[in-house]
């Protein structure tokens, strides 16, 4: 049976840190029998945090995805991705972004420097919202300080951090429009992906003042391969069942960013294709 040191004793031999952002993605079944659940393994990434340290959990909204913005309620609205995350959500101290698809909860020395401005700063055009992934968001802060992302029992399916860099290569391409073609380019994008129309809609009811895209990149659809996680520094332990696996924030979106940059046709559908070098050619023409 796992116990709170059991779970501490793995976070040290990993690396972390007393004064580490932690971002932890988890699952406590992967575990088998944990004595005292959720608690001791937040408690257990606590004690090897403790007293400088700041540990970050998703609390993303889910299973309701397309009510979130009717819906969302910062205090009240429980996270989808685990039981750990929404035990976490739960206690005493700890604090919770405030955005309805993409928000996260912290503890410790930065939990009000990473949950604030998460929906009152530059915006950033994305799928789920153009808060999700905004400049001041959780995501971005976590990305600039470097943070540490340990996946417990949990693959990368569950790394969010995908889809923030989505939201900043999508950005970098909508910056390269000129001007007087801004709205005449962002208008077809809600049409290439259809299974978000919806979303789409009530996010333009949110904000109608804000344009929106619906740009995504189709992570996993073409590849056979994730280049970017294969070559980032990794480092693995087990805790009773489960496996931690531990990287870095920022090493990995670069590497990421990169990636997508090489090989443009395996995370994008043709027509996205199409509409990204037709962005380059007015670019180009416009100089």
């Amino acid at each position: 049976m796992v116990k709170r040191k059991d779970v501490t004793d793995a976070a040290v031999k990993l690396g972390i840190k007393s004064d580490d952002l932690l971002l932890v993605h988890s699952s406590l079944k992967s575990f088998g029998l944990v004595e005292g659940g959720a608690d001791a393994v937040i408690d257990g990434l606590l004690d090897a945090l403790s007293p400088n340290g700041t540990l970050v959990m998703p609390t993303l909204v889910q299973k309701n995805f397309s009510d979130a913005y009717k819906t969302w309620n910062k205090l009240t609205s429980p996270s989808d991705v685990g039981l750990i995350t929404e035990t976490f959500r739960k206690r005493e101290g700890v604090v919770r972004s405030d955005q309805a698809t993409h928000s996260v909860c912290a503890y410790g020395k930065l939990k009000e420097f990473i949950t604030s401005e998460h929906s009152s700063s530059k915006p950033r055009m994305h799928p789920y919202g153009d808060y999700a992934f905004s400049h001041g968001s959780p995501w971005q802060k976590m990305y600039d300080l470097g943070a540490k992302i340990l996946f417990i029992g949990v693959g990368l399916e569950a790394h969010t951090f995908h889809h923030f860099a989505e939201a900043v290569f999508a950005e970098e391409i909508i910056n390269l429009i000129p001007e007087d073609k801004k709205e005449e380019m962002l208008a077809p994008l809600v049409t290439f992906e259809t299974r978000d129309l919806h979303t789409a809609q009530l996010i333009r009811e949110r904000d109608e003042h804000i344009p929106h895209t619906l740009i995504r990149f189709q992570f996993g659809r073409r590849r056979t391969k994730n280049r970017s996680f294969e070559n980032c520094e990794k480092k693995e332990v087990f805790c009773g069942q489960s496996r931690f696996l531990l990287i870095n924030a920022k090493e990995y979106v670069d590497l990421l960013l990169e990636e997508i940059k090489t090989y443009t046709d395996e995370f994008y559908t043709n027509d996205v294709i199409k509409w990204i070098d037709k962005v380059k050619a007015l670019n180009i023409n416009n100089k």
